[in-house]
């Protein structure tokens, strides 16, 4: 094994005989470890198969935990909770964490003291992951009425988070929307491009608005589009990727030397790199996030 890199498959196996739920630096290391395998990296098939292995290994102390900070917690347990909660609820795909998302939610947007700002990120996306039509309408709802900025980031960043593809298309929509302004939206647009089910989509849009979504930003945020390349990590998306930006990097005005070193190493996925085999494969998953690690390591400015 090469120095630096690590057999995930034989550290998760690992963790699952040694993970003890009264120690916070072991769950949390643990909980890291599953973590950094990204959806791209694990067949739909086996994402069933997946949820089912984080919930029997987190799901009882996630559960337990919930998303709300109770008093007279220790530091080690309010650090784990947004780690852990997020992963089993959306990973894990837990009913019950899904339910209790959605139910906080909804009071939230009846009434924002109902959590502090920190509990309603971590609510407010979970929610969203597993939300329907009419959690959407309220988020947008409550978009229309607060002028409060810390909200309108939350309400924002989670409109991108819901996975259906007729709302994901609704909250993309903001981005060109005559009384939104795109700067404030764009964590619409990058939540989407995260995450593997609004990617595609998400992608397309971009492709096909890039224009108007450029006139409408100014110069010195503009450039942030050319970083959506930093989502994709694979040969074929790469390849759509560079080939739709690369005549327009060098139009950019005052795009430095190391944001185009940044835009040319987004092509990351490692030319060598196989698909993953059928199954959770960890192994094969870490060997192709490590090559993305070392790719935009290597580039940073």
């Amino acid at each position: 094994m090469a120095s630096g890199e690590l057999d995930v498959a034989q550290a998760l196996t690992l963790a699952t005989r040694l993970l003890r739920a009264d120690d916070p630096d072991l769950v949390m290391g643990a909980a890291a470890l599953v973590a950094s395998v990204r959806d791209d990296f694990v067949p739909r098939t086996a994402w069933t198969s997946r949820a089912r292995f984080v919930r029997g290994l987190f799901g009882g102390q996630a559960r337990q935990l919930g998303f709300v900070p109770r008093p007279g917690e220790s530091d080690d347990v309010r650090m784990l909770r947004p780690r852990l909660v997020w992963m089993v609820a959306q990973s894990g795909e837990d009913a019950l964490l899904r339910t209790e998302a959605r139910k906080l939610a909804l009071r939230w947007l009846d009434d924002r003291r109902s959590l502090s700002m920190d509990a309603a990120q971590g609510v407010l996306g979970a929610a969203a992951a597993s939300g329907d039509a009419v959690l959407h309408q309220r988020m947008l709802e409550a978009l229309r009425t607060t002028t409060e900025s810390r909200e309108r980031d939350l309400l924002f960043t989670a409109l991108g988070g819901f996975q259906d593809a007729a709302l994901a298309s609704a909250s993309r929509a903001l981005l060109l929307a005559p009384d939104v302004d795109t700067r404030e939206a764009l964590p619409i647009l990058f939540r989407q491009l995260e995450e593997q089910p609004t990617r595609a989509g998400a992608f397309d849009f971009l492709r096909e608005h890039f224009e108007t979504l450029r006139e409408r930003l100014p110069r010195d945020i503009a450039p942030w589009l050319l970083g959506t390349g930093g989502f994709f990590c694979d040969a074929e998306h790469r390849a759509r990727f560079a080939a739709f930006f690369a005549p327009y990097a060098p139009t950019f005005e005052g795009v430095s030397a190391p944001w185009r070193r940044r835009w040319s190493a987004w092509t990351c996925a490692s030319p060598s790199a196989k698909p993953c085999a059928p199954g959770w494969n960890a192994s094969c998953a870490a060997t192709d996030v490590s090559a993305c690690a070392r790719a935009s390591s290597r580039h940073a400015p």
